[in-house]
């Protein structure tokens, strides 16, 4: 029977589709020694865009809403200068190398070379997929925290045959370094083993999705030159799904999902869990079923809270951890770190993620927080803000012009320190004010400095430091009215009295106590009407945050959306900052009674000191001046400050008059009128 042509046609297209869907997702296709040697011309050929991308870079940043934004896009400039550069340089020293192996010898000497120095096969060898960069396809060229993370596997596995945790930032290569080492290991280690999993079945491999372990593994072996993989070693045929056999050395790759069961029937060299922080369950039931898989299980992970095995690993006792911290990476700075909550260089993130994804905080990334009321922009402002609000009512807030913070000279202070000796838990030291009565914002609490002692600092040493925060103002005598530490200190109380002359009372916390009045102050009041300090915002909160200049000013971003510029140091109370967002109830607390949940006790040697504030009232509110009860009495346009703002001197004259005249209308009370006034009518 004949076949139509229209019909073989049709058949030809159905071919093809079903090709396609059996074709690797592959951004280098097939592989092979030409798409390697095209790759390697494609870094050095990527110099020429440099000029155009960073002038785009540029551009955007001349049209930035703000400094953070502006930073943002000159950092994105500075990354694609230094990622395209730095592949054209690595790329032009591989050409090179490859051109000049000439005879089998050649060969067999450079893979003796690889075999035996795992950095120096990544430098002229390893390779990377980014989607989001430039240039997409770059050598895998690492940098000194990742030459250290590559040798820590090659000492924990090879070596040492231990177990080992990865505390890695987001972003800083761990996966794909330790990947890429798999590969390394399968080309020159006889009879090695990997088994790898991840947080889900589809995250291990997929032939449509360059982003999964294995496909990864892949990518690695098709920039792989032909004479370096094993003698009919095919591309194409030999990586089956979950599965990668080294003909030559019996060397395996292989997969598995997650399951409560993972790895129970298998042996390896090297278990690499990836993910390790969200496997399902908090992987504890699979912690136990890979326990004997082999010695050496490497588990990979981002930190996402404490309840989890992860968590477990990476603080237990002489745990083999290693850190890996964004400030290591070489292509990161403070202008991307800043740029992270508003996305102008990738999505915008949360505290919450930022604190867990990039910082690295167990407890920060934790639900369950004790003060989600806590808002950045109603609450934390500069002392400049402070200044300017507080001159329209002549309250003087004295100025070095330093931009550091500081009170009023009649306001009430007070300090408070939770005892603490070792990095977990650092002794740290709180100063809050609270206003004079009929001052603005007398209902409200400022805390205004922080302090985290150094370790090992003595008593007297951290007693001389706080009179010497306190001398240029003469704060002591005010903050000594108001003064606490730990309940329990009271061996420090005693010496600080009697040895140095600073006054301490215990204070009363428990692990409830001062948090519904924290709760009730950062909660917004006055909800339909505009903030006293920045009116752009609705609703106020009855504490504030008062901050150095620079380190809390009111940004916004090109849709209106407000935001406040980042703490740097303490003199930005950057550490309350950070220990208010991350502060929370652990999950074995959820259930219990309201008032019997209690915090995680973990970074909170400033949130402890803030909860004495409130459980004990704050400082104390200054009394008027017999002068400025007086002046209360007045109507508000008889009063001084209405006075002393009138500029014109006839009208000045004539409102004194006025002013004297109501006085002598109206005599001041003298302090026995109510008891003679009892008298009287008793005579009466």
């Amino acid at each position: 029977m004949q076949v139509s042509e229209k019909v073989m046609e049709r058949a030809a297209l159905i071919v093809a589709a079903m090709r396609a869907l059996d074709a690797p997702a592959s951004p280098v296709g097939d592989g092979g020694d030409g798409v390697l040697r095209s790759s390697l011309e494609a870094c050095m050929d990527a110099l020429a865009f440099v000029p155009e991308e960073v002038e785009k870079c540029r551009a955007m940043a001349s049209e930035a809403q703000d400094p953070v934004e502006r930073d943002a896009y000159l950092w994105q400039a500075d990354l694609v200068k230094m990622q395209i550069e730095q592949a054209a340089r690595v790329a032009s020293e591989r050409l090179l190398l490859f051109d000049s192996l000439k005879v089998d010898a050649d060969y067999e000497r450079e893979r003796g070379r690889c075999a035996a120095d795992t950095l120096y096969w990544f430098r002229m060898y390893a390779w990377g997929y980014d989607p989001r960069a430039v240039l997409k396809v770059q050598p895998f060229y690492p940098f000194p925290r990742q030459e250290d993370y590559l040798r820590w596997l090659d000492d924990t596995v090879l070596r040492r045959r231990k177990s080992g945790v990865v505390e890695k930032a987001r972003d800083m290569g761990a996966t794909v370094g330790a990947l890429d080492w798999i590969a390394h290991k399968w080309l020159f280690v006889a009879g090695f083993s990997a088994f790898v999993v991840s947080a889900n079945e589809d995250l291990v491999d997929s032939s449509r999705d360059p982003d999964t372990l294995f496909e990864k593994i892949r990518f690695q072996l098709r920039l792989t030159p032909s004479w370096m993989l094993p003698a009919g070693f095919n591309l194409r045929r030999d990586m089956p799904y979950m599965n990668i056999i080294n003909p030559a050395s019996s060397a395996t790759i292989t997969g598995g999902a997650p399951t409560e069961n993972v790895g129970r029937q298998r042996r390896a060299t090297v278990v690499v869990a990836d993910e390790f922080q969200g496997w399902a369950g908090g992987g504890f039931k699979q912690n136990t079923s890979m326990s004997q898989t082999s010695p050496s299980v490497v588990k990979l992970g981002t930190p996402l809270g404490t309840f989890n095995q992860y968590f477990r690993d990476t603080h237990a006792k002489g745990a083999n951890v290693f850190v890996m911290d964004w400030r290591e990476h070489p292509w990161k700075d403070q202008r991307w770190f800043a740029s992270l909550p508003f996305g102008y260089v990738s999505q915008p993130m949360t505290p919450q993620m930022i604190a867990q994804e990039i910082e690295r905080n167990y407890e920060a990334s934790q639900p369950g927080r004790v003060f989600p009321q806590f808002r950045e922009t109603h609450t934390v402002i500069t002392v400049s803000e402070l200044r300017a609000y507080l001159k329209r009512f002549g309250v003087v807030v004295p100025d070095a012009g330093d931009g550091l913070a500081r009170m009023p000279l009649s306001w009430g202070l007070g300090r408070a320190n939770d005892r603490g000796a070792t990095e977990a838990h650092r002794n740290g030291w709180l100063w809050s004010a609270t206003p004079k009565e009929g001052h603005p914002l007398e209902d409200s609490r400022f805390v205004f400095r922080e302090w985290l002692a150094p370790l090992g600092a003595s008593l007297g040493e951290m007693a001389r430091a706080v009179f010497e925060f306190e001398r240029r103002d003469a704060e002591t005598k005010r903050a000594d009215r108001h003064s606490f530490n730990s309940h329990e200190a009271q061996g420090e109380r005693d010496t600080y009295r009697k040895e140095y002359g600073l006054v301490m009372r215990k204070w009363r916390t428990d692990y409830e106590n001062g948090i519904a009045q924290l709760v009730d102050r950062f909660s917004l009041h006055d909800a339909d009407k505009p903030h006293p300090i920045r009116p752009r915002l609705m609703g106020r909160p009855k504490i504030y945050l008062v901050v150095a200049d620079g380190q809390g000013e009111l940004l916004e971003k090109r849709d209106s959306e407000f935001y406040v510029a980042a703490g740097k140091d303490s003199a930005g109370l950057v550490n309350l900052r950070r220990q208010i967002v991350g502060y929370h109830y652990p999950p074995e607390e959820a259930g219990k009674p309201a008032g019997q949940m209690r915090p995680r006790k973990i970074d909170d040697d400033l949130i402890d000191p803030l909860r004495a504030f409130a459980v004990h009232g704050f400082p104390a509110k200054p009394a008027r001046t017999e002068r400025e009860e007086r002046d209360v009495g007045r109507p508000t346009s008889l009063r001084n400050d209405a006075l002393a703002a009138i500029s014109d001197p006839r009208v000045a004259s004539a409102a004194i008059m006025a002013q004297m005249i109501f006085d002598e209308e109206h005599p001041e009370r003298r302090e026995d009128d109510d008891e003679r006034y009892y008298c009287d009518m008793r005579l009466n």
